[in-house]
């Protein structure tokens, strides 16, 4: 398991690039402007999940509906050998609360990106 270290845009992104293991983790700041980036460099599509370990399920009104976070983000497929996604991080923090773990990116490689 790795942790994931942020790396300021104005290093150079390779720099602070890991190759994910089965399951590594990271903490998410809020307002930081942090990016994800993903490389997949593997021979299959990969599908990562995102979980925080504060992550809780809510309801909204007026409908009644219910998002469970606590199960977690996922990226959907990651195209093989090509694959090469930037997430936004502000725009997933109700999955990102307390310490998040990261799944299903085994040998792929990322970067966390913080202002």
């Amino acid at each position: 398991m790795a942790a994931l270290t942020p790396v300021t845009r104005s290093a150079n992104f390779s720099s602070g690039e890991i190759t994910f293991s089965a399951s590594d983790t990271f903490v998410y700041t809020p307002g930081k402007n942090m990016e994800l980036r993903i490389r997949n460099v593997t021979a299959g599509a990969l599908t990562g999940t995102f979980t925080g370990s504060g992550a809780a399920s809510k309801t909204y009104s007026p409908d009644g509906g219910t998002v469970n976070y606590a199960a977690g983000y996922s990226t959907g497929s990651i195209t093989a050998t090509t694959g090469d996604i930037t997430l936004d991080l502000d725009q997933l923090q109700a999955y990102l609360p307390g310490t998040v773990t990261i799944t299903g990116l085994t040998s792929a490689k990322g970067v966390l990106l913080t202002d």
